[in-house]
């Protein structure tokens, strides 16, 4: 794992560092302002993320307070259960309380205390049966509303993939003609140079006309690469796979998004339902535990 704080040092020292060599270059001043310029960027990038991250390193240790918090209330409640199990002279959660109780529910019942006792397991058995049916409906929404959230975020997360790739095929698009015209005027400009740079005296003029040459190389096979594709249909083919890519995963992401609205709605309902037959509990649970008291029925063949 790595360590939070050895990280946060680290880049606490790559924005010193850039902002110390963002001073000197533009102390040096001249081709070295842009050199100065993209460091101040970066070091200002890295105050960002450093400010982002001790914000979250905040928000964690919040987090863990509040955790320490939920753990002195859980404290709380197991003394004042302890309590309630151990003082005064009758402790509604002793022993001999419960069986005190349970004697009553069996005299109410108009049954022996030893068949209550008996049946014990089965009723609780029950009981948490018809709790959970109540709850099974709702926990069921719940899951399939976090399945489509998530598959919601893959979603989401292949789309942006997809939107860099269409603004990629754009920008290489709106990007050719600017290119191609640099190529141009470097070539015609480079052919005049290396021309005159021939003509001169002097070994320095000719060297110097051997890279004019070179960079005029360049432009022109860059034009004539161009040229093979004259109307730019490979421009518009990558840009139609893109933007056809971009419908599909867009569609995708709507599709995504109302099987969300769905399950949000499912969840609503189900949890309705399930208040609704939280009022029908005591009615329901009685039926439970009636049946599971209830004398067997005579065997009509003895």
């Amino acid at each position: 794992m790595t360590a939070i704080d050895d990280t946060l040092a680290a880049l606490a020292e790559a924005m010193a560092a850039n902002r110390a060599a963002a001073m000197a270059a533009s102390a040096a001043g001249g081709a070295q302002d842009r050199t100065a310029q993209a460091a101040e960027a970066a070091a200002a990038a890295l105050a960002s993320l450093l400010a982002r991250a001790q914000g979250r390193l905040q928000a964690l240790a919040a987090q863990g307070a509040r955790v320490q918090s939920a753990r002195a209330a859980r404290t709380t409640v197991l003394e004042q259960a302890e309590a309630a199990r151990t003082e005064g002279d009758t402790p509604p959660l002793a022993d001999a309380q419960a069986t005190a109780l349970r004697d009553a529910v069996a005299t109410a019942l108009g049954i022996a205390a030893e068949e209550i006792e008996a049946k014990a397991t089965a009723i609780r058995d029950a009981v948490t049966a018809l709790d959970a049916a109540i709850a099974a409906p709702v926990t069921a929404a719940e899951q399939a509303l976090a399945a489509a959230r998530a598959t919601l975020a893959t979603k989401q997360a292949a789309l942006a993939a997809v939107e860099a790739q269409a603004a990629a095929a754009l920008a290489e698009a709106e990007g050719a003609a600017p290119a191609l015209a640099a190529a141009l005027d470097a070539a015609l400009t480079r052919r005049a140079t290396a021309m005159a740079g021939v003509a001169a005296t002097g070994q320095a003029a000719r060297r110097a006309a051997a890279l004019d040459w070179a960079d005029y190389e360049t432009a022109r096979t860059a034009l004539n690469t161009a040229a093979g594709d004259a109307t730019g249909t490979g421009l518009q083919g990558a840009w139609d796979t893109a933007a056809a890519a971009l419908g599909s995963a867009l569609a995708e992401v709507v599709a995504a998004e109302q099987a969300v609205v769905g399950a949000e709605f499912d969840l609503t309902a189900k949890q309705a339902q399930a208040a609704a037959k939280r009022t029908t509990r005591p009615a329901d649970g009685a039926a439970v535990i009636a049946a599971i008291l209830a004398p067997p029925p005579p065997n009509p063949n003895p």
